[in-house]
């Protein structure tokens, strides 16, 4: 996910400049800082837990019934519905997406709300589906801690010469909204197109789906399984306690330590950038393996333990309302390879929890799409508040390029440069919109 604050530049940059200091003021230091922490607040307290009670109720629901599902047939029906969707997503997502000139009806905008959350509830059902036939065929050959730990190291290596460790991180280190673009429009390893080299497409897709996803499952069991040798092994509701306080701690440090590493890694360049945000996302990793454990254990001993069918339909119906309502369900899937260190300097270690940001950006962008459109065709009448009786600013005509002010004591007109508006005062020269 792209960072918030360049995210702004969807027009023309002269014609931004020009307005966007001036009459859509961007957020200040304090008010940014207060929307990251709100975003990364909401990510650990509510979308993570929901999101593996989600993962957990669908998990348990299918181990209730195993005769239903058992581990090879799942895994192939899985693979094969995850291939489908992978390959046919550009193609969903340019029949969803409306352009940018044609005003979406209220009977589409009901209908693509309904077809993303379907599309996002059948794609998460394959997921856990892969994810759980994988544990189940790795549980005969890893139950020790030399097993488990040679299957973490050999997988992660192989994660890191693909330049691929990233794709191992899960809530609260990331969330996902329910836009069109994070829904339908995810990378596969190469980034190729289905229109220019077909063959190469499909086998780029396999790769992603089969290669990637076997070894993310892989690094994530292997893990699991050392924390449950580990941390209290007899003592199930003890372990999930200590799990639990073990990963929102990770968690917390990991957070705090972003604008470090952001830093580090403005200044480091080649494989020392790259093993450095390798190095965070797996210590980052970690935290989130305990919070999910943590999360999972108690739900296992608490809830309805006498009657699990009702707590599996539970947490899985409920947890996935919730993650809808919130508009972050997609936060539930596993899709998509991302490459390590891709982003420009120090962006690559800035985790992508994006939330209240991307509705208060949406809005701004929706602001300067009215003031650019209305500037296009000449017709922004505008009238400022009453300053003083003797000095009044009233707009009396505007442009594209332009912005022509007087007001009722002869003060000259003002133009803009440099993205600011000049006006000219007796006593000097003053700048306003800054």
């Amino acid at each position: 996910m792209e960072n918030f604050d360049e995210n702004e530049n969807a027009y023309d940059k002269d014609e931004v400049h020009a307005i966007s200091y001036s009459c859509i003021m961007a957020p200040n230091r304090c008010t940014k800082r207060f929307l990251n922490i709100s975003d990364t607040i909401i990510a650990i307290v509510i979308v993570t837990p929901l999101v593996v009670s989600f993962w957990y109720g669908t998990w348990s629901f299918m181990d209730t019934f195993s005769e239903y599902f058992p581990a090879i047939p799942t895994l192939l029906c899985g693979s094969v519905w995850n291939m489908f969707i992978v390959l046919s997503r550009h193609h969903v997502y340019e029949k969803v997406k409306t352009p940018h000139l044609r005003e979406k009806t209220i009977k589409q905008k009901i209908g693509r709300y309904i077809f993303t959350k379907l599309f996002i509830y059948v794609f998460s059902i394959t997921c856990i589906m892969v994810f759980r036939a994988i544990f189940l065929l790795c549980a005969p050959y890893d139950v020790g801690f030399i097993p488990a730990s040679l299957m973490m190291i050999v997988c992660g290596s192989v994660l890191v010469c693909l330049k691929s460790i990233k794709n191992i991180i899960a809530p609260p280190m990331a969330i996902a909204t329910d836009c069109k673009e994070v829904s339908f429009a995810f990378p596969t390893r190469f980034k190729t197109h289905a229109s220019k080299e077909p063959a190469f497409y499909f086998i780029d897709c396999a790769f992603s789906v089969i290669v990637i996803g076997t070894l993310v499952v892989l690094v994530w069991r292997s893990l699991w399984v050392i924390f449950d040798l580990l941390i209290f092994p007899r003592e199930q509701t003890l372990s999930a306690w200590y799990s639990l306080a073990i990963g929102y701690g990770i968690v917390a440090i990991t957070f705090a330590l972003q604008p470090l590493m952001k830093l580090a890694c403005d200044r480091l360049t080649g494989l020392w950038r790259i093993a450095a945000c390798d190095a965070f996302l797996f210590f980052s990793f970690v935290g989130t393996v305990n919070v999910w454990r943590g999360v999972w254990q108690l739900l296992d001993l608490h809830l309805f333990p006498e009657n699990p069918v009702m707590s599996n339909l539970l947490c899985h119906g409920v947890s996935f309302f919730f993650l809808a309502m919130l508009n972050c369900s997609n936060s539930v899937l596993v899709r998509g390879v991302f490459i390590d260190a891709e982003e420009p300097m120090g962006q690559c270690v800035i985790f992508p929890v994006y939330y209240i940001r991307l509705f208060v950006q949406k809005e701004r962008t929706k602001k300067q799409r009215r003031i650019l459109d209305a500037l296009e065709k000449g017709d922004l009448q505008t009238e400022l508040l009453e300053k003083s009786e003797k000095n009044t600013p009233k707009i009396v005509k505007s442009s594209a390029k332009s912005i022509e002010m007087t007001n009722m004591a002869n003060i000259k007109p003002t133009k803009i440069e440099n993205g600011y508006e000049k006006e000219n005062y007796p006593n000097g020269e003053h700048k306003i919109g800054q």
